[in-house]
């Protein structure tokens, strides 16, 4: 079998060997054997099949399960049994993701996954207690994300999260909830360009 779209839009190397790809249309598990692709595809009327096909970013967690950021879902793959638990927004429920759009993961070493959303900022799952916390923009706020979109997520070493946005670069001190925003300064030359 071929890669499920020539659009990929992420790879992951995990930590058992496989390599995972994200496409337009769907999940890929490459086999280096076969030199072929084992696809994961939405199924309508299956439940445990990918949420959706449109998909962005690839994320391994501690247990080795693959989260999957989509269009219309995060997904959770269990690579040994081949079925996803889906994650939704549910309106009126604050333990669930502010928004169905994902365009950026990060798990951090502490065992959280970080959500970036477009139109609704940053989401924090707790993957032991299965709820989300969030993070919202403000306008005006300057403790608060700076854009609705958060488009990138990276830990550094000293354990802030990172936060690339439509609107500058912020930082996240996760013990702290605290966020530091760089916005560029036509008339600073050592502001972010």
């Amino acid at each position: 079998t071929t890669l499920s779209d020539n659009y990929v839009t992420d790879i992951l190397l995990d930590s058992t060997g496989n390599l995972w790809v994200t496409t337009g249309r769907g999940l890929n598990r490459y086999n280096w054997y076969t030199d072929t692709f084992i696809r994961f595809e939405h199924q309508r009327d299956d439940p445990k099949s990918l949420g959706d096909n449109y998909l962005w970013r690839l994320e391994e967690g501690a247990d080795g399960e693959i989260w999957i950021a989509a269009i219309g879902s995060l997904n959770r793959l269990d690579p040994s049994t081949g079925e996803f638990e889906r994650f939704r927004h549910e309106e009126g429920n604050p333990n669930t993701l502010a928004g169905d759009e994902i365009i950026a993961l990060h798990y951090d070493s502490r065992g959280i996954l970080w959500v970036g959303t477009e139109k609704h900022g940053l989401d924090r799952f707790d993957t032991t207690t299965g709820t989300f916390s969030h993070f919202p923009p403000a306008p005006g706020n300057p403790r608060a994300v700076s854009h609705e979109n958060i488009l990138a997520i990276y830990e550094d070493s000293a354990g802030f999260i990172w936060l690339g946005t439509y609107n500058g670069l912020n930082k996240l001190d996760p013990q702290t909830g605290l966020i530091t925003h760089y916005l560029n300064d036509p008339y600073d030359p050592t502001s972010i360009s």
